[in-house]
């Protein structure tokens, strides 16, 4: 039937189409009821009341959500219009939620412009798809959220955020946040989510908590073990587990390293250092000082081990070097040795130490000789040595060699046979040389008997010889 107009006179009387049915009863109110589906704007083909603008093409609203449909060949859309103080809703309402409420809703409140979308009944969840419809994001009644996942049952007064099947962010109901892998808080119990082992870490006021747990079955519940802190107020950083504590720092193709930094001030105020303990005990310290040496300290004996200087001289028991040397060594001559060498070579000949020029020529050594004494080596290969010839008469050389006898000054020992070094020098200059630097400009002179062997020698040779000349005669 085509209707154009309805004069007042058939308000209660209503309209009839050609099969003598009542299609549409206008009411007294000036309210209409339609007896079958509506179509405006065109004739109905889609849900119960189609508003058509325009033809989308083919396609027929789903059955599931056909009550109102709204076509057009462009852009489509409804709008509800509210004044600025007023908010404007729709409403998801069902017999059981039958309220001012209902059971969820879309709302927007005009002058505070706040938009709002959720549910508004008990155990109420708000679910976000994506994909074909797969659950993207889940927030349960107690405002827990799950990204593909469920949110786990968390203790209620906690908040969370699950991720994937394992993942975890959450803040307790005091001042303590974290992240956990394959583990939540019911409540009571710390829980397994998955089968395997399980990672946790908390931030409460200044502390960083690191804890684990070994593999258990899912749903086992547990009380995580700490393993490590940090002391956000120090910077202490503190290994509490109970096994043994290893820290790699591993670099898979360039160098590694690990700095430890001191203050910002480079004059000797500050100091970078590692303490090693057993328990609680200290036992060993390493690291740079406020002088700007790097050192080994031993609690146990309350002193300083070893060192190595600025100038980087390398100190063993003493805090500065000795006779600027490179490498000083203190000790007591009672119950300490300065320095011992043993070698596993079972044969002769090995060096426990060689001695090289500036060139890197070996000038000198210390070997074994056999299974009970060393050489003290010189050079002496001929390869090193051009123009020999039968050595002068040594006589007169060996008759201006003074022998002495005299007092050390230290000690007061008394020496019945020796030399004075500045005497010998004036006779056998290359059996005295300084023990200070080379360029120092007075320094004390040592003797090396050993240049006086070839002398003795040379001389008992002509001693043999005037002597076998006298036998003769």
């Amino acid at each position: 039937m085509a209707l154009t107009k309805v004069s007042r006179g058939l308000l209660s009387t209503g309209i009839v189409d050609n099969s003598n049915a009542t299609a549409i009863t206008l009411n007294a109110d000036e309210s209409a009821t339609f007896a079958g589906n509506v179509g405006i704007g065109a004739a109905r083909t889609d849900g119960t009341l189609h508003v058509h603008t325009g033809t989308a093409g083919t396609v027929a609203a789903s059955t599931q959500a056909d009550d109102i449909v709204i076509e057009n060949s462009a852009e489509g859309g409804m709008t509800i219009i509210t004044p600025d103080d007023q908010s404007a809703r729709i409403r998801f309402t069902s017999p059981s939620t039958n309220n001012e409420v209902g059971g969820a809703f879309l709302f927007y409140r005009q002058n505070i412009n706040k938009m709002q979308i959720g549910t508004a009944v008990s155990g109420g969840v708000l679910s976000l798809a994506s994909g074909a419809g797969s659950e993207a994001i889940s927030i349960d009644a107690s405002q827990r959220v799950g990204i593909k996942t469920a949110p786990d049952a968390w203790k209620s007064t906690w908040s969370a955020l699950d991720i994937g099947v394992s993942g975890s962010l959450f803040a307790q109901d005091n001042n303590t946040t974290g992240l956990a892998n394959n583990l939540f808080f019911n409540g009571s119990n710390w829980v397994h989510k998955n089968t395997g082992a399980t990672a946790l870490y908390q931030q409460s006021e200044g502390l960083h908590l690191f804890y684990s747990n070994a593999s258990q079955a899912a749903g086992a519940t547990f009380s995580p073990t700490e393993v490590m802190r940090i002391d956000g107020a120090t910077g202490n950083i503190t290994q509490t587990g109970a096994n043994s504590a290893t820290l790699t720092v591993k670099a898979p193709t360039d160098n590694a390293s690990l700095t430890l930094q001191a203050g910002a001030s480079d004059s000797g105020a500050e100091a970078a250092i590692i303490n090693f303990l057993q328990n609680t005990t200290y036992k060993w310290q390493m690291g740079m000082d406020t002088n700007n040496g790097f050192r080994w300290y031993n609690y146990a004996a309350s002193s300083e081990a070893m060192r190595i200087d600025t100038a980087s001289n390398l100190l063993l028991g003493t805090p500065s070097a000795i006779s600027l040397g490179k490498l000083s060594v203190l000790f007591d001559g009672t119950n300490q040795n300065s320095y011992i060498a043993k070698t596993t070579r079972s044969l002769n000949g090995s060096s426990f130490g060689a001695y090289l020029n500036s060139s890197g020529t070996v000038i000198g050594s210390i070997s074994q000789n056999s299974s009970s004494t060393v050489l003290y080596n010189q050079s002496s290969d001929q390869r090193l040595k051009e123009n020999i010839a039968d050595s002068d008469d040594s006589g007169n050389v060996i008759d201006a060699i003074q022998v002495r006898k005299f007092d050390w000054i230290a000690g007061g020992e008394h020496e019945k046979y020796g030399f004075i070094a500045q005497e010998l020098k004036t006779v056998v200059p290359n059996a005295v040389a300084g023990m200070g630097l080379p360029d120092e400009e007075d320094p004390m002179l040592g003797v090396d008997p050993s240049k006086l062997m070839a002398l003795a020698i040379k001389e008992i040779q002509m001693l043999r010889t005037r002597v076998a000349e006298l036998e003769n005669n």
